[in-house]
């Protein structure tokens, strides 16, 4: 399975041919504005920033099912660290949101995502997400001191 992944204009992926050719792609991203690999980004009260961003590698170690190519992660606050990341962009982005209503609304995110990212998601997204299920797997930073 390929491990670099570059986003077409129209905002599709596909694998980078080699090395050259993504390092060259990633390298361009960094000056645009807006920055293509940033999906979504919302500041919260407090200081607290939810981001979503094409990952550009694979994140799925395991080489079984698709590509792990986006991630939701949060800066500041309670949940600081705490990141989600999918084999979908829809998926990336609904999560996006469902994550800031819940921030908004003073809820906590245990148990959302975790193993299925469709446990969380808006009706409206459910259609869109068979035949692939998007995998959403949550990692939370923990204070050892």
């Amino acid at each position: 399975m390929p491990d670099k992944y570059i986003l077409n204009p129209d905002g599709s992926h596909r694998p980078a041919c080699d090395l050259m050719e993504w390092a060259r792609w990633f390298e361009e991203t960094v000056s645009m504005v807006p920055n293509p690999r940033i999906l979504a980004s919302t500041v919260l009260p407090g200081d607290v920033r939810v981001s979503t961003v094409f990952l550009a590698l694979n994140h799925n170690f395991a080489d079984v099912g698709p590509p792990v190519l986006w991630e939701t992660m949060i800066f500041g606050g309670e949940w600081d660290g705490s990141q989600w990341r999918y084999t979908s962009k829809l998926a990336a982005l609904a999560h996006h949101e469902v994550i800031v209503a819940r921030l908004r609304g003073g809820e906590s995110l245990e148990g959302i995502g975790g193993d299925r990212a469709e446990r969380v998601l808006p009706e409206e997204f459910e259609e869109s997400l068979h035949p692939i299920i998007p995998v959403a797997i949550h990692f939370r930073k923990i204070n050892l001191a």
